[in-house]
């Protein structure tokens, strides 16, 4: 599992990550640790993992509620490096859609990420 950083260092989903309570960070790793450790990857799609279209296409979602609210964490598979790189997240309310803006961001890290495959430790 790695962090994608693109720009000077700056690693979205690691800086989603630290906006989260403990807790929900460690829960949230629990899944990502789960779905790495299961490589090559033959998960299910299920309510923790779902597959991205549209702007996304290519990239997945884990997915933790914590009440009313869904935080989501932008993932990217790259078999040929055996990754599992975490792009960005969001959190939204169950009862909310997400702007297609955020697909279309998380399509510009997962190519900006194929052409670099640039990833960076947590800091």
């Amino acid at each position: 599992v790695e962090f994608y950083a693109h720009g000077n260092d700056v690693q979205p989903a690691e800086d989603f990550i630290l906006g989260l309570s403990d807790e929900e960070a460690g829960r949230l790793f629990g899944f990502v640790d789960n779905i790495a450790s299961d490589w090559p990857l033959r998960r299910a799609e299920g309510t923790d993992w779902k597959p991205l279209g549209g702007p996304s296409t290519g990239c997945h979602e884990v997915r933790l509620r914590v009440w009313k609210n869904l935080h989501r964490l932008f993932v990217r598979l790259d078999g040929e490096r055996r990754l599992l790189v975490l792009l960005d997240g969001e959190t939204k309310r169950i009862d909310a859609l997400l702007p297609e803006a955020v697909y279309r961001r998380v399509g510009r890290f997962r190519d900006d990420y194929m052409t670099t495959r640039r990833v960076s430790p947590a800091r």
